[in-house]
């Protein structure tokens, strides 16, 4: 299922996936797609957040740090347990940008 989009440059970086109790069924996948050819460059399965407790892929930004470096940003959603109505808001970052 479509999450969310962010666009560095010439790139556009999507996210994909769904909620999962089990790490072992995480499916959620970043995409990134040169704009200028429609072409996909890479597209790679992620676990950021995989002990989180029925982890699902939620957003996607770009930041960068004072020191100038830039970071993509993935937000996903989690509970505090199976069949809690409490939702937790959680952010990873990873080094995958494309210059």
């Amino acid at each position: 299922m479509f999450q969310g989009y962010t666009i560095y440059g010439q790139y556009l970086y999507t996210l994909d996936g769904t909620g999962h109790e089990d790490p072992a069924d995480i499916d959620s996948h970043v995409t990134c797609v040169d704009m200028n050819t429609g072409k996909v460059k890479s597209r790679a399965l992620t676990k950021a957040g995989k002990s989180l407790v029925f982890r699902e892929p939620e957003r996607l930004g770009i930041y960068r740090s004072l020191a100038g470096e830039t970071r993509l940003y993935l937000g996903s959603g989690s509970r505090s347990g199976m069949g809690k109505v409490n939702r937790y808001a959680n952010l990873f970052d990873e080094n995958v940008l494309i210059d």
